[in-house]
């Protein structure tokens, strides 16, 4: 008898007591009164069962990414990736890309943490003006035309060939010099 007793206790028990789990939301619906306004947070919580039924949202934001294809200052054509937190509205974007097109190549390749910071800025502005809160905008690939991004790999090959036959100019002299210091001990 104790023991079914327990048992049932402890049904009870366990149909009054559920999780809301980290990243989600609850809201209670009551059937006579319908959904309450209040949101219960994580936790484990009490409702009367028949009477209550919880009805849990996921709330974790995902990231989201729209890749477009933009002109920049100096009219070289980049592929460009944002990733987003939240929904953004096409002005948004739209936003994002007017601001990375305010730039020139160079810029983007060797200033990227300051322009996504500014670009991050400019969107988080634009999208406050529709009560949207975005948690972390980041530029997280760019990608240049074939042929500008040939040209910046051959500029690279020239500038490493000119480091090459100036570090060779400068072996060259140290050896002279050596010679020259050899050639003054043997005489002397």
């Amino acid at each position: 008898r104790i023991g079914i007793g327990l048992a049932i206790v402890g049904g009870v028990i366990s149909c009054m007591l559920y999780n809301v789990d980290d990243g989600h939301r609850d809201v209670i619906f009551d059937h006579f009164q319908g959904v309450k306004l209040d949101v219960i947070e994580e936790g484990t919580h009490f409702i009367i069962p028949w009477l209550h039924r919880a009805i849990i949202f996921d709330i974790r934001t995902r990231p989201r990414s729209v890749p477009s294809i933009t002109e920049i200052k100096d009219l070289q054509t980049i592929n460009i990736t944002l990733d987003y937190e939240e929904r953004v509205l096409p002005s948004i974007i739209n936003e994002v890309l007017k601001s990375v097109s305010q730039f020139d190549a160079i810029e983007l390749i060797t200033q990227r943490t300051p322009i996504s910071q500014c670009v991050s800025e400019l969107l988080t502005e634009h999208a406050a003006q529709f009560g949207l809160l975005l948690d972390d905008i980041s530029v997280t690939h760019l990608s240049f035309r074939p042929e500008f991004t040939s040209a910046v790999e051959l500029k690279q090959i020239a500038q490493q060939d000119v480091e090459k036959q100036r570090f060779l100019v400068e072996k060259t002299e140290q050896s002279r010099q050596a010679n020259v210091i050899a050639a003054e001990g043997d005489a002397r």
